[in-house]
């Protein structure tokens, strides 16, 4: 399973830059890898992620462990 990934520094946080940068990710994975589908793991408690997650286009489909936390997953079709 291919999965979105991001960490943006506090100080550029909230500035739309992961919005950005990752709807652009998602576009070369469409356009040029031709990826069905892609997943974000974000914890449980990070609001931000999955405010941002959501606003992306992404689906939350189950919450899981993952190396001792809490995870919830998302998924986005292509």
């Amino acid at each position: 399973e291919v999965e979105l990934g991001y960490l943006i520094a506090p100080k550029f946080q909230k500035q739309g830059f992961a919005t950005e940068v990752c709807t652009e990710i998602l576009n070369y994975a469409k356009q040029e890898v031709y990826f069905s589908h892609i997943n974000c793991l974000i914890e449980k408690d990070n609001i931000a992620s999955i405010a941002l997650a959501e606003k992306l286009g992404f689906i939350f489909i189950e919450e899981m462990e993952e190396k001792g936390k809490q995870m919830l997953r998302f998924k986005r079709q292509l």
